[in-house]
């Protein structure tokens, strides 16, 4: 079985959407189920997502997120037979 990944369908929309809610708390989705609906047209967000944190980092913080191992491992499976790997256009 594969694990479902977070899929981005538009880059630009997924971006200034995420940045309209970081600028309005009242805006930002509360939980994977407000970020699907804010988001439908933007991005796939499986629903083995239950959880949201969104962590804003500041001028002197570096924040580097790291994928779930068994995510890494899949991929390191994956990959080497793909032709192609999907990265966004920009």
């Amino acid at each position: 079985m594969t694990i479902s990944r977070v899929t981005i369908l538009d880059y630009v929309g997924f971006g200034k959407r995420s940045l309209n809610g970081r600028n309005s708390l009242a805006a930002a989705p509360k939980n994977p189920k407000e970020m699907r609906a804010q988001c439908k047209d933007l991005a796939f967000i499986p629903e083995r997502i239950t959880d949201l944190e969104m962590v804003e980092s500041t001028l002197d913080k570096l924040v580097i997120k790291l994928p779930p191992k068994e995510m890494i491992e899949e991929s390191e499976r994956i990959i080497p037979g793909l032709a192609s790997y999907p990265l966004p256009t920009y």
